[in-house]
């Protein structure tokens, strides 16, 4: 074996390595992070919106509904794309807003189901928010477990500084995980 090749050129290369591994997983984790609050916020922007048209007169609402219809639509839609690109995960059985949205005996009946349109819109992106929020969780923790692992491997090619076989035989062992 060449000079370039001994325990000193795996060492180097495990380490070159995992330091990869480790940065990939830290823009990983960044990203994921970015758009779990990119959900929170639209979660949160949905739930304002609903809010607005529930303080709105009956003369005032069907104005208001047209505003609030179009801007959730566009939180749905964003939701929707984020929430296709990850795997489902069942959502949670979590009060939402449509669970405690009543009839509003001062408003006319077509007031009154404006307002329930639009608190079951603002219940579907909480659900898909919520969904995307646990794969996001999900991700992030297997992210974690992967760079755990690369860690100790690495950790344990390293130890074998003074023993080239042994050092060979984990290398090949630990690069086909």
């Amino acid at each position: 074996m060449s000079s370039g090749e001994g325990p000193n050129h795996l060492q180097r290369k495990v380490s070159n390595l995992l330091s990869i591994l480790e940065e990939e997983g830290e823009q990983v984790m960044r990203s994921l992070s970015h758009i779990g609050r990119k959900v929170t916020q639209s979660l949160d922007t949905a739930l304002t919106s609903y809010h607005r048209l529930d303080c709105c007169t009956d003369s005032d609402i069907k104005k208001t509904y047209q505003e609030v219809s179009q801007e959730l639509e566009v939180m749905e839609e964003q939701i929707t794309i984020i929430c296709a690109t990850i795997s489902s995960l069942p959502a949670s059985g979590e009060n939402t807003v449509e669970d405690i949205w009543e009839e509003k005996p001062d408003l006319s009946s077509s007031s009154n189901y404006l307002l329930k349109k639009v608190a079951r819109k603002v219940n579907s992106i909480k659900s898909e928010g919520i969904i995307v929020q646990l794969n996001l969780a999900k991700i992030q923790n297997n992210v974690e477990i992967i760079a755990g692992k690369a860690n100790d491997t690495a950790k344990a090619v390293l130890n074998f500084s003074d023993s080239e076989p042994k050092m060979l035989k984990v290398y090949r062992e630990v690069s086909r995980e």
